[in-house]
């Protein structure tokens, strides 16, 4: 099981003092940080920068979250994520973007207050648009809708990362690795999403089901 450290510190200091956990590899969220800045590390990293609209803390122009992205894959991130809300055209350019410095695309989409009904037409919009990896997040309302998610595992043409948030969809990532979920995702800090799992409580789960 491959576990993806989240980065979300305010400060560079910060946030390669949370990299000695030495997660497999680290999502570093450059919207919490109070000025954008690049780390470098032999870990892994996968850029993401958030908007506000889409549950994210960046606020400022379209534009300048892009070209935040961008320089993130000029110093050597080895992933991007995407939302599949944002704009088609500055998406577009940013992929074309990665594909140049060897950068793999994670394209997302989150739903914080349920699963819904058109899972495969969201799956299929990801992979159209483009994606190496296809990330879907729900909020579950009951067990069923975990089990409609992660039904998208075999469906999917690329590596899917599909889980539930909440108490309720804790399950789901873990079981994202057995159905072939490149990474999962844990805490190395505080706890960014409900239903998260500490890299300590991930590892203790690894070393239970070798």
């Amino acid at each position: 099981m491959t576990l993806c450290g989240i980065i979300d510190a305010k400060d560079k200091e910060s946030a390669m003092s949370l990299l000695k956990k030495t997660p497999d590899l680290a999502e570093h969220r450059l919207d919490y940080m109070e000025t954008p800045d690049y780390l470098k590390t032999d870990i892994p990293l996968i850029a993401t920068c958030r908007p506000s609209f889409l549950g994210g803390k960046f606020d400022g122009p379209e534009e300048r979250r892009f070209e935040i992205l961008k320089g993130a894959i000029a110093h050597g991130y080895k992933y991007v994520d995407v939302e599949l809300e944002a704009d088609d055209a500055l998406r577009k350019d940013l992929i074309t973007f990665a594909r140049e410095h060897d950068c793999k695309v994670i394209i997302s989409t989150h739903d914080f207050k349920s699963t819904p009904e058109e899972l495969e037409l969201l799956l299929d919009a990801i992979v159209l648009a483009g994606a190496d990896i296809a990330k879907i997040v729900t909020t579950p309302e009951t067990d069923k809708d975990c089990k409609k998610l992660i039904s998208l595992y075999p469906r999917s043409p690329i590596p899917l990362i599909a889980f539930c948030m909440g108490d309720i969809g804790r399950f789901t990532r873990v079981l994202g690795h057995y159905l072939g979920a490149p990474f999962t995702y844990v805490s190395l800090g505080e706890k960014t999403a409900p239903g998260q799992f500490s890299i300590g409580e991930m590892i203790e789960i690894r070393e239970a089901i070798k």
